[in-house]
């Protein structure tokens, strides 16, 4: 049995484990017609904290402490979009993206009789951070008297993503890194769609 496990397999102890989260989220959509094409901006904004404590009763006379997690998160995100009018046979699309993200996971022991938090502690830390970005186009033709419809297409993708785990050595020092690993990705990828209207009713494509 685990150490302090009762006959009945619980873990007796008469401190609470309380779990804590905050979040804000945000989103703003704005769209501008012109005469020819439109233009559309997506953008959104993420901020996420969470905390809990997890109590660890040693039996005496070991100390008694409760371990402090948190998890935190902030994430940007924007999209361009430019979008031909639907009237003609020909229309066409433009557009970028970008996002921003950062979680972070933090882990500390604290003394039970001198609950204050992480500050002062000796906290690990493992942040994830993760950068990318996007442009792509498509150009659409409709042809014969508008049964049929060929659509071209274009997306370079690239993210740079990164890993690392810190640790302060001493009270109030800053964390100091003790392993970390970035990774830089892309890919371009194109598309070719046929689409065929053979009635109103019913549409076939293939991709």
């Amino acid at each position: 049995a685990a150490a302090g496990v009762d006959d009945n397999g619980r873990l007796p102890y008469d401190f609470g484990e309380p779990v804590s989260t905050d979040f804000d989220t945000y989103g703003l959509n704005v769209t501008y017609e012109l005469p020819w094409f439109s233009v559309t901006s997506q953008a959104g904004y993420l901020k996420f904290d969470q905390s809990y404590d997890d109590f660890n009763d040693t039996p005496s006379p070991s100390p008694r402490y409760l371990r402090v997690d948190g998890y935190d998160a902030d994430m940007f995100a924007e999209e361009l979009l430019l979008r031909s009018a639907e009237e003609g046979s020909w229309r066409w699309t433009l557009g970028g993206m970008y996002r921003d993200a950062t979680d972070s996971i933090y882990q500390c022991f604290v003394s039970v009789s001198i609950p204050d938090g992480c500050e002062g502690q000796l906290p690990g830390l493992t942040e994830y951070t993760s950068e990318s970005y996007a442009v792509f186009g498509e150009v659409t033709r409709r042809f014969a008297e508008g049964r049929f419809e060929l659509t071209g297409g274009l997306r370079y993708f690239e993210e740079e993503s990164a890993f690392q785990e810190l640790i302060a050595f001493g009270p109030n020092l800053p964390p100091e890194s003790l392993f970390g690993k970035s990774e830089t990705f892309s890919a371009t990828t194109p598309r070719v769609v046929l689409t065929w209207y053979p009635s109103a009713q019913l549409t076939a494509y293939t991709s």
